[in-house]
């Protein structure tokens, strides 16, 4: 499943330091707004521990391959 982050302000800053995740906030206009991140695709935990991530390119295959040889930790 994947889950993308949301929440308080100070806490997605931590965060996006503590797994060095990049992300700007990108006015559209004076009411809308969209998100520019980083592409790595985190692996973390039901606990909310970090594994490591993927880098791009995101394949169906790579991450099945990968998460079948790992899957046995969760």
């Amino acid at each position: 499943r994947f889950i993308g982050v949301t929440g308080n302000k100070h806490y997605i800053k931590r965060f996006a330091s503590e797994v060095n995740i990049a992300y700007n906030r990108v006015y559209l206009d004076d009411s809308n707004y969209t998100v520019d991140h980083s592409t790595q695709i985190l692996l973390i935990n039901p606990k909310g521990d970090y594994h490591g991530f993927f880098k791009v390119p995101h394949t169906p295959e790579k991450l099945r391959q990968t998460w079948r040889s790992i899957a046995y930790v969760f």
